[in-house]
C-alpha cells in the first residue's frame, strides 16, 4: 500500500512483460520481499567507482527490488568522499600509484597527490554524493555510508599522521583514540557525511 510497493510492483510487471514478448498474460500477482533489507555493497575504496557507475548499480537494483545500496568509501586502500574541513583525504589519500589493489597492497602501500603522473582513484564529491542520494531515493534505495575509524585508517594517517600514536610511518596504523585531536576530526568527518546521507 506504499509508494515504494507500488514502485516494485511496476519492476514485477515490467520483468513478466520483457518475458513474454511484451504482452501481460492474464495471471494473479501475489508478492512480497522475504527480507526487509535486500542490497548490496560496493567496495570503492579499494576499487573507485564513479558516480555513473553507481547509478548504473541502483538501476539494476530497482529492477530485482533491492533497496540497500552500503558503499565502502573509506579504507586504507583510499578515502573516497570529499570532508571540506580536512582537504588532504582526498587530495592526497584518494590516490594511489596501482590501479589494482591488491599489487598496491604487496608494494609500499604509498599515496600520490592528486594529479600525480601514474595516480589513480578519485573521490565522490558532496555534490556528487548529494545527486547518488537524491538517484537512490528516487528507486526506494537507501544509501549506507561507511566510514570506518578508528581502524583501518592508513589512509588518514598518511594524509594526517599527528593523529597516529603507533611510531610507525606515516600511513601504518590506526588512529590514536588518545589524542583529542582523533575525536575531533571524527566528529568533523561525521558532521559533513550525516549532512549528505539522510539515512539512520
Amino acid at each position: 500500500t506504499t509508494a515504494a510497493g507500488l514502485y516494485y510492483g511496476l519492476q514485477t510487471l515490467k520483468q513478466i512483460s520483457k518475458s513474454s514478448d511484451g504482452r501481460l498474460p492474464q495471471l494473479t500477482i501475489c508478492d512480497a520481499p522475504r527480507f526487509e533489507y535486500r542490497g548490496i555493497m560496493v567496495d570503492v575504496s579499494r576499487h573507485f567507482r564513479t558516480k555513473e557507475f553507481l547509478m548504473r548499480q541502483m538501476d539494476i537494483m530497482a529492477e530485482h527490488k533491492l533497496n540497500r545500496l552500503h558503499l565502502h568509501l573509506t579504507d586504507a586502500a583510499g578515502w573516497r568522499i570529499e570532508v571540506e574541513s580536512y582537504p588532504r583525504l582526498t587530495s592526497y589519500a584518494a590516490w594511489r600509484a596501482y590501479p589494482d589493489w591488491k599489487s598496491w597492497w604487496n608494494a609500499d602501500r604509498g599515496y600520490l597527490d592528486e594529479g600525480a603522473e601514474g595516480a589513480y582513484g578519485g573521490y565522490l564529491t558532496k555534490e556528487d554524493a548529494r545527486e547518488l542520494v537524491k538517484y537512490a531515493a528516487d528507486r526506494y534505495i537507501t544509501l549506507v555510508p561507511e566510514i570506518e575509524m578508528p581502524g583501518h585508517s592508513e589512509e588518514v594517517i598518511a594524509a594526517y599522521p599527528e593523529l597516529g600514536c603507533s611510531h610507525k610511518p606515516a600511513g601504518q596504523g590506526d588512529l590514536c583514540i588518545g589524542k583529542e585531536a582523533t575525536f575531533e576530526m571524527m566528529q568533523a568527518i561525521l558532521d559533513e557525511v550525516i549532512e549528505i546521507f539522510p539515512s539512520e
